[in-house]
């Protein structure tokens, strides 16, 4: 069996080799001419020798320089080193969790129903491009303004490397506009400040009875004593017959069945679940522990680096 079998495949190899002899013998004498496609390639082979060669030469110039360690990149260290960690966590816990049989929960159905709806969407695409391979689309009005568009783009991003290009050399001073983002900002930083020191002197702070205080007591008597009345309504009416079913009263039966059985659906589901302990690891929880964790870093370390930062010139910094 093993034998027909790659005989099959050498006699198919053969026939490809072949084929693509015979393609080559009848295309040796074609010149094949520049086309828009050819000239595109060629112009961004260009600028890809261009940009290897400027990174090559700006390595060499720059092989003696000693950069010395600056704002950001302590914060990039720590970002970096911040980045193993969870990486090196990851990998911990999927180690230790190998063994560990998660079974079903209705998070993980909803996944497996949502990664097959994508599987088949993804076929659904694969098949429709294989059943248009060969037609063939003309020009249509979009397709003519998506053209314009991708032309406008392309300007405007040449446009914008010419620009600085052109002022690469220029030394730019403080504006009146830097000058408002810097107060601005120092605004701002002085108004969180504020607030933190607010937060912390009164967080032991026993806030006593207010004007607002006695409105929301009011609002809750007024709503006590208006659920009250609707249980004394509903246990007078108990035994009022309200005549024969209307449209209105068939559709508020039905949502009433529809809502009973989604509750009980849901005391269902709780009593299945009443002897899963959720406070037990599991990957996912454990990766979204250490996501919280990352975040809070993070955003102390942006905090600390504000501090650090705030009498910081950036100016002098840039432009010595």
């Amino acid at each position: 069996m093993d034998a027909m079998f790659y005989m099959k495949k050498n006699k198919e190899k053969d026939a490809e080799k072949a084929k693509e002899r015979e393609q080559k013998e009848q295309l040796k004498n074609v010149n094949i001419t520049d086309t828009a496609e050819s000239s595109i390639r060629k112009t961004q082979h260009g600028q890809e020798k261009k940009w290897k060669q400027d990174g090559r030469d700006t390595r060499a110039n720059l092989k003696d320089v000693n950069i010395t360690d600056t704002a950001e990149s302590s914060i990039r260290k720590t970002q970096h080193g911040q980045e193993k960690k969870w990486k090196q966590d990851g990998r911990d816990t999927r180690a230790d969790l190998k063994n560990v049989y998660i079974s079903d929960t209705a998070e993980s159905t909803i996944r497996k129903d949502q990664h097959g709806q994508e599987k088949k969407w993804k076929q659904d695409g694969r098949d429709t491009r294989a059943n248009l391979k060969d037609v063939n689309i003309t020009d249509t009005a979009e397709s003519a303004i998506r053209k314009e568009q991708h032309g406008q783009e392309k300007k405007w991003k040449q446009d914008g490397r010419d620009t600085r290009a052109n002022l690469k050399d220029v030394n730019i001073t403080e504006s009146m506009e830097t000058n408002i983002r810097k107060e601005q900002f120092g605004q701002e930083k002085s108004m969180k400040q504020e607030e933190r020191e607010t937060r912390e002197q009164l967080k032991n702070v026993s806030i006593g009875d207010t004007a607002e205080s006695s409105i929301r007591k009011t609002q809750h008597g007024q709503e006590k004593a208006w659920k009250q009345d609707g249980r004394d309504t509903r246990a007078n009416l108990k035994d009022v017959n309200m005549a024969t079913a209307t449209y209105e009263a068939d559709i508020r039966k039905d949502q009433h069945e529809r809502e009973k059985q989604w509750k009980q659906t849901g005391r269902d589901t709780k009593a299945n679940l009443k002897d899963v302990n959720m406070a037990t690891a599991v990957y996912e929880t454990e990766i979204r522990k250490d996501q919280h964790q990352r975040e809070k870093d993070a955003k102390q370390t942006e905090r600390d680096t504000k501090d650090s930062s705030k009498d910081f010139n950036m100016a002098s910094a840039f432009y010595g």
